[in-house]
């Protein structure tokens, strides 16, 4: 039997989402990957859409890319021709139903659409056959095991933005520390009400050097 083309075709990556108090809060890893060979140490996979959601993204990079100004395109256009913002189910839905319809010539990604609108925050998963569902967090890519075991272990509801920016940071790191495919780097950004926040690399290393100390003081005291 022919293998589905999501078992063919592996690539690797990581990205997470998770709503917090006021919104949600997303990151991923820097690094695209075609096999064993590092073909992007810079790779930007999460990408705003409109003024109030950002998508992530991992698979094939044209696939992924293509659907993401996909995306963006519609969700301008309603708001062109609606003069309201297209909501993230909405959004999302229409995402599911077109990958579905492209299922036996697939696209080969997956992704997580994660924003704000009028009944709150978001975040849903979108597979490459259409699959969709709304989660408190998620993660996708090969790092996902990794990254969804620490998300498990420290999520819990009305998270600070604070909370939640550490924690899905401390996700993206673990999984760079377990997973040969994902690494270079990591980026982070916000979705609230007044809309998307990307953090600084000077931030986000604030954030790892909390992380660390934090570690390492927790592996002194077992000593």
């Amino acid at each position: 039997m022919e293998k589905h083309p999501a078992d063919v075709n592996k690539t690797g990556t990581t990205t997470v989402a998770l709503k917090y108090s006021d919104g949600v809060v997303v990151a991923a890893d820097k690094r695209a990957s075609a096999g064993t060979y590092i073909a992007s140490k810079t790779a930007r996979k999460i990408l705003q859409v409109d003024e109030h959601m950002v998508l992530t993204i991992s698979g094939y990079v044209g696939d992924a890319q293509y659907l993401a100004r996909l995306a963006d395109s519609e969700a301008r256009y309603f708001r062109m021709r609606s003069g309201k913002r297209i909501s993230v189910k909405a959004l999302s839905t229409l995402l599911s139903n077109y990958l579905n319809y492209y299922r036996y010539v697939p696209y080969v990604i997956s992704l997580i659409l994660a924003g704000y609108d009028d009944t709150g925050s978001h975040v849903f998963q979108i597979d490459l056959d259409g699959g969709i569902l709304e989660e408190e967090y998620t993660a996708t890519g090969s790092g996902s095991i990794v990254a969804i075991g620490v998300l498990d272990d420290r999520y819990k509801k009305g998270m600070t933005l604070d909370e939640a920016l550490e924690l899905a940071i401390r996700a993206i790191a673990r999984a760079m520390g377990r997973d040969a495919a994902t690494g270079d780097g990591i980026d982070v950004a916000y979705v609230n009400a007044e809309g998307v926040h990307y953090l600084r690399s000077d931030e986000i290393e604030q954030y790892l050097s909390r992380i660390k100390a934090m570690e390492f003081s927790r592996t002194a005291k077992l000593i």
